[in-house]
C-alpha cells in the first residue's frame, strides 16, 4: 500500500478562464499544467477536463492520483457570522450554510466554518465564524464532471484555507485577482481571518477596484480589533501577471506588496512561480491540515 507521504496529491482549480493542476510527491513538484478553457462563457466541458488529465498523465501522475478542489471560481462565498458557540451543540456548518444561501439567493451552500477569536467589541454569547464554501449543486457537478473521465477528487477545500497554508507567519493579505472574481484573503500567523469574495464589475480597471477591495478589508479589520495591521499584500492568479495591478496597490497603501512567485518551489520547477498558479499549489498541500475542509 501506498503511504500517504508517497501518494501523488493533485491541487486543482477550477477557474473560468482556465483549468490549473499542480501535482506533489513528498513535497516536491512532479508536474503542473494550464489548460484554456474551450468555451467564453467560463463553463467545464468534459474535453477540457479530458485534457487537463492527459496532460498530468504524460507528466507522469498516475491515474491513482488524490485531487483535491475548490469551488468553481463564480461559485465561491464567503462572510463573517455570529452563531451560537461550538459548546452549545448547534449545527454550526448548517446553520452558516443556512444562512448564506438565504442571503445570496444561490441555492444550498456547502460551508466550512472556521472558529474567529472573540473580537472586543463582542456582546452576548454570540460566537463569530469565517463561513467560506461554494453552491453545493456546482460542488457535486464538479465531482462527477471529474470523476467521469477518472479524475478523483479526495477533497473540496476553501481558497481561504488552502491559501492559509502558503502565508507563513505574520499578517498577510493575499488578493487572487481573478477573471470574474477578486477573492482577498487575510491570514494572520498561518490561519485565516478574513474572506471577502466579490465580482469583477464590467469596464472598471482592476488597477480601480482592487484597490477599493483591499482598502474595505483593512477597514473591517480595523473596526473588528483595532490592533490589526497588514504587514504584506500578496497577488496572486492570473491577473497577477500583470505588473500594472502591482504598482496599483503599491501607489495606494503604505505597505510591502508582492506577487506570488511560488515559494520554495520556484527553483525546482520554474512554472509553478506564476502566480496563477498559487490557488492550485495551495490546494495541493491539503493533507497537511484538517482545518477549513469544505463538507459537501
Amino acid at each position: 500500500m501506498t503511504s500517504a507521504r508517497d501518494r501523488y496529491w493533485v491541487g486543482f482549480e477550477p477557474a473560468s478562464d482556465a483549468l490549473r493542476a499542480v501535482a506533489l510527491q513528498r513535497g516536491a513538484v512532479v508536474a503542473a499544467t494550464e489548460i484554456r478553457l474551450a468555451t467564453t462563457d467560463g463553463s467545464l466541458s468534459i474535453e477540457d477536463l479530458e485534457r487537463l488529465a492527459h496532460a498530468m498523465q504524460r507528466q507522469g501522475v498516475p491515474p491513482s492520483a488524490a485531487w483535491v478542489a475548490c469551488p468553481p471560481e463564480r461559485h465561491v462565498v464567503a462572510a463573517v457570522l455570529e452563531l451560537p458557540p461550538r459548546e452549545s451543540g448547534a449545527p454550526i456548518e448548517a446553520l452558516a450554510g443556512s444562512e448564506l444561501a438565504r442571503d445570496r439567493r444561490t441555492g444550498d451552500v456547502a460551508i466550512a466554518a472556521i472558529d474567529l477569536p472573540r473580537a472586543p467589541r463582542a456582546k452576548g454569547p454570540a460566537a463569530e465564524y469565517l463561513a467560506v464554501g461554494g453552491g453545493h449543486d456546482a460542488i457535486l457537478d464538479l465531482v462527477k464532471r471529474c470523476e467521469s473521465v477518472g479524475i478523483r477528487i479526495e477533497a473540496v477545500d476553501t481558497p481561504v484555507t488552502a491559501l492559509a497554508r502558503l502565508a507563513g507567519q505574520g499578517v498577510r493579505l493575499i488578493a487572487e485577482v481573478l477573471n470574474q472574481t477578486y477573492r482577498l484573503h487575510v491570514c494572520v500567523h498561518g490561519r485565516p481571518a478574513f474572506s471577502h469574495v466579490v465580482s469583477v464589475r464590467p469596464g472598471i480597471a482592476c488597477a480601480v477596484q482592487l484597490p477599493e477591495e483591499v482598502d474595505r478589508c483593512a477597514a473591517y479589520l480595523a473596526a473588528r480589533g483595532g490592533d490589526i495591521d497588514i504587514e504584506s499584500i500578496i497577488l496572486a492568479g492570473p491577473g497577477a501577471r500583470d505588473s500594472r495591478t502591482i504598482e496599483a496597490i503599491r501607489n495606494e497603501f503604505n505597505t510591502a506588496v508582492d506577487r506570488w512567485e511560488g515559494g520554495r518551489w520556484a527553483a525546482p520547477d520554474s512554472r509553478i512561480a506564476d502566480p496563477a498558479f498559487a490557488q492550485a499549489a495551495a490546494l495541493s498541500l491539503w493533507p497537511q491540515t484538517d482545518t477549513g475542509r469544505v463538507a459537501a
